[in-house]
């Protein structure tokens, strides 16, 4: 399950929140660094940008993250955590890579370093609801469904278009049995793009068919 959901967790780290102020000189390899639309042409772009001598601090950090975020798309794991871990060396405020980096961690288990991570990065901006959604996902797996509920709650509250925190926020529902709660929740996550939900959904649907069946059958006659 948790291979699953930080999957659908990806998804949501977007590279809008990383500032690339820094490198807005225009040049062939920082186009293809900072466009989004070619993973491998992103990756040699980030790469012959870090090659070369005379980048800042601040600019390599953009470079790695953004390198970093290719290979994370591509699933190479191991290059993507190198690369998030060296931005995170040049610069330590960068939440968006405190993330990523987070993400990573969580899906290979190492859960502890994963806390660390998500929650610095809500320390250095509390409004990313990415991070909240995927710290939620760490709680709900550790059985803290309270502080998962209040995590989706948070992020769904500063981004209703975080599709992964109404996944969340559904699966916190079903547990405690509140069918009609997970019922809306799961419809909103598929709405939002979450196409995995729709077993979860049905089957929330059919006991909730099931419900009202049995009290209509119970009813006097």
């Amino acid at each position: 399950m948790l291979r699953r959901l930080i999957v659908l967790g990806l998804l949501l780290v977007s590279p809008s929140g990383l500032s690339v102020a820094t490198a807005q000189q225009r040049d062939p390899d920082w186009d293809d660094c900072l466009q989004d639309q070619a993973l491998d042409r992103q990756i040699r772009g980030c790469t012959a940008v870090l090659n070369r001598s005379g980048e800042t601090a601040a600019r390599r950090a953009i470079a790695f993250s953004r390198r970093g975020f290719a290979n994370l798309l591509r699933g190479q794991e191991a290059a993507a955590l190198a690369d998030f871990t060296e931005a995170l060396r040049l610069d330590p405020r960068d939440d968006w890579a405190l993330t990523n980096r987070g993400l990573i961690l969580l899906n290979t288990g190492r859960v502890d370093e994963a806390k660390a991570d998500l929650e610095a990065a809500i320390r250095l901006n509390p409004r990313n609801d990415t991070a909240l959604a995927l710290r939620g996902l760490l709680n709900q797996e550790r059985g803290d469904l309270d502080a998962a509920m209040a995590d989706f709650n948070d992020a769904i509250r500063l981004n209703p278009q975080n599709g992964v925190a109404f996944y969340g926020r559904a699966r916190v529902h079903d547990h405690r049995g509140e069918l009609r709660q997970a019922a809306e929740d799961f419809r909103a996550a598929l709405r939002l793009g979450q196409q995995h939900v729709r077993g979860d959904l049905a089957r929330i649907e059919a006991e909730l068919r099931a419900e009202t069946e049995l009290r209509g059958s119970a009813a006097p006659r």
